[in-house]
């Protein structure tokens, strides 16, 4: 492999990394609600809101799967060059590294501070099992790997993924998605929502992490499902 090859290589990892139509590891850059009047979408929301109440919240984590599964190609390319192939060994360990910590991080998150209802974790490359209608055998314990004696054991659920919304990459949330994981549509809570009051904080914050800190995220979330589930309660759009 030569000087060139390896750049594109490396340039078609980027790209695989961060193209918006890969999004289908991190969710869905297609608002299928767009054209919904308000009330259809608090209807959507409510529907949502009380069986996430009555079930479980199945949070969907990244793999970064194509991307590791491109640098496994790249190094069982024939005659590579050692120092090519240390450099791709080198990043293959670090990506799956990174992953893990990052999604064991959200985890550990989701146990400190979400009690809206119980919580299940599953793979984006689990999706076609949701799909497939199976109650079990993919789910996560909190060391990521899967439990057979994690189900959902026919409870109501909804999904959520850390990620952004289309037009709004820089600004990372987590955001509820329905059974066909489309982005549910507001009035139903992301972590994202802050009062102005609260926005000019974060924006003086010396700390510039809380866009990506999951305890941060995972504990407003929880906050803004009980105030949203008590506003459907009280405006009776749960009967």
């Amino acid at each position: 492999m030569n000087h060139n090859s390896l750049l594109l290589t490396f340039f078609s990892l980027f790209f695989l990394s961060s193209w918006p139509a890969l999004h289908a590891q991190d969710g869905n850059f297609i608002e299928p609600f767009d054209t919904l009047g308000y009330e259809s979408r608090a209807e959507q929301a409510a529907a949502a809101i009380k069986d996430l109440k009555d079930g479980v919240l199945v949070v969907r984590l990244r793999s970064d799967q194509r991307k590791i599964e491109a640098l496994e190609g790249q190094l069982a390319t024939p005659n590579l060059k050692e120092k090519y192939r240390q450099r791709l060994q080198k990043l293959l360990d670090d990506t799956r590294r990174e992953k893990e910590v990052e999604n064991k991080s959200l985890v550990a998150a989701f146990r400190e501070h979400f009690d809206f209802s119980e919580v299940l974790f599953m793979y984006d490359t689990a999706t076609y099992l949701v799909k497939k209608g199976l109650q079990e055998g993919y789910f996560l314990n909190d060391s990521l790997q899967a439990d057979p004696h994690l189900s959902l054991q026919g409870r109501p659920f909804r999904l959520v993924r850390f990620g952004s919304k289309s037009g709004m990459k820089q600004r990372k949330s987590l955001i509820g998605m329905d059974l066909d994981f489309r982005d549910l549509p507001a009035p139903f809570p992301t972590s994202g929502n802050v009062s102005f009051w609260e926005g000019i904080v974060l924006i003086f914050k010396k700390d510039k992490n809380w866009k990506s800190d999951y305890h941060f995220h995972v504990s407003r979330f929880n906050d803004q499902l009980h105030k949203f589930y008590e506003k459907c309660r009280s405006k009776g759009w749960l009967e």
